[in-house]
């Protein structure tokens, strides 16, 4: 009897220490999540996991065959001249592709030679294996709207909040963006997601839809119609302004710390979809940030981009600055060069340039970034980003687990696709009218 029990008592505490064991390997498992699998078990991958692994996997081949050059050259935004597109525009053995160009009123004539001028460029940096360019303009509609000769009319953003209900200012804002999406243009920067207060009243004006409530629905609304057209929106001017235009002077927002969150971060961490869009960083400077220290332009601060507005306000999409050229800049301590290095640490993926000439400040990062980790890293951030957004927008083909650069069209398929978008232009731009036409007249 006393053996029977003995070997009992044996079984139990066997059978306990395999308990135990177990308990401290699923432990192990909680501790070491995200890092070194488990002795007891191997998490499967869903399908969609394995297929955005494969995916991660070509952005990162296909970056590591680009140059350091390219990588910088591709988080350019710059201007380009003209309403035609020439073949000898660029000498192609010594050419660096920009990232993007910035249109203004002055590349546009028409609906038809606008689709022209992009679908020219885009073709021609095919033909020449290079990486395709994304097109962006400013178009909020009112006093800030680039295609005023050319897209149907777009009313400024107070006017759409007074005169407009949401479901009435999302058919207004969704014939917009099918402008914008024949016409050839990827990113519309857009909208204002800043509330309208005494301090920066004289600067925005109707610019803004209003006080915070508006702001918040029509913002979503803008957002909605650009995403849902195949446009990508990007909110400004993060985190804000006051009454200084920033074209001719530094803005300084001195709030104390309740009221930057309740006016100034409020309307930006309210946005609904903050994954699948960029935002617009400001020069302006809020001392409020810094704690005391040395306060520097919001679109050159770590605190301000990558901490707040990426980490703390959970924006992983673009990051643009506003024109790194400004006065605001360049008459306050910062030359080109220094303000795009500080702008590339602080995190910002797509450097702003309202010129057409940037090549050589490519020559100057490089120098910079060959002896400073921390700006190659980001760099690198910036570049990935830019590729998953090109991959996206379909200036990159992704294919059998591999991404390439998109081929050019032959005369007749450019033809025919020039064609096709002129068609679905006007049928955009004639809805677009009417529509004007019910609620603002002639």
């Amino acid at each position: 009897m006393k053996k029977i029990l003995y070997l009992i008592c044996v079984i139990c505490l066997i059978f306990v220490f395999s308990c135990s064991k177990k308990v401290e390997n699923h432990s192990d498992i909680e501790n070491d999540f995200g890092g070194e699998k488990s002795d007891e078990i191997e998490v499967a991958l869903s399908p969609e996991e394995i297929e955005r692994q494969k995916y991660e996997n070509s952005v990162s081949d296909f970056i590591s065959k680009m140059t350091l050059e390219e990588k910088i050259g591709q988080m350019f935004l710059v201007t380009i001249g003209g309403t035609e597109f020439s073949d000898l525009y660029y000498d192609v053995e010594n050419f660096i592709a920009p990232g993007g160009y910035l249109l203004f009123a002055y590349n546009f004539v028409n609906g038809e030679q606008g689709i022209n001028f992009t679908s020219d460029i885009e073709n021609w940096f095919g033909k020449n294996d290079l990486i395709k360019p994304y097109f962006s303009v400013d178009q909020e509609g009112g006093l800030v709207n680039r295609l005023r000769d050319v897209a149907s009319p777009l009313p400024s953003a107070s006017s759409v909040a007074k005169f407009l209900k949401p479901d009435l200012a999302k058919a207004i804002y969704d014939y917009a963006a099918m402008q914008l999406a024949t016409l050839g243009i990827h990113v519309n920067l857009g909208p204002v997601v800043e509330i309208l207060t005494e301090e920066n009243q004289e600067f925005l004006d109707t610019r803004s839809f209003g006080d915070k409530d508006k702001v918040g629905i029509y913002s979503d609304i803008f957002i909605k119609s650009m995403l849902e057209n195949d446009v990508y929106p990007v909110a400004k001017h993060f985190p804000g302004n006051n009454a200084d235009d920033p074209h001719l002077g530094l803005p300084v927002i001195d709030f104390d710390l309740s009221k930057v969150n309740d006016i100034l971060i409020a309307p930006f961490e309210k946005i609904e979809d903050k994954e699948n869009i960029g935002v617009l960083v400001a020069h302006s400077v809020v001392p409020a940030f810094f704690d005391g220290n040395e306060a520097i332009p919001s679109c050159l601060s770590k605190k301000v981009v990558t901490e707040l507005l990426e980490n703390q306000l959970g924006y992983n999409g673009l990051i643009f600055s506003d024109d790194l050229l400004m006065a605001a800049l360049q008459e306050n301590g910062y030359d080109s060069v220094e303000a795009i290095s500080m702008a590339i640490k602080a995190g910002i993926n797509v450097l702003m340039i309202a010129q057409k000439e940037y090549m050589p400040f490519i020559e100057e990062i490089v120098k910079l970034a060959e002896n400073d980790e921390e700006m190659l890293l980001q760099i690198e951030k910036s570049a990935k980003k830019i590729v998953d957004f090109k991959v996206k927008k379909g200036l990159l083909d992704y294919s059998e687990e591999k991404i390439q650069k998109g081929k050019g069209l032959t005369a007749e398929e450019l033809a025919q696709y020039q064609s096709e978008k002129y068609e679905n232009f006007l049928k955009a731009y004639n809805q677009g009218k009417d529509f004007y036409q019910m609620y603002w007249g002639n």
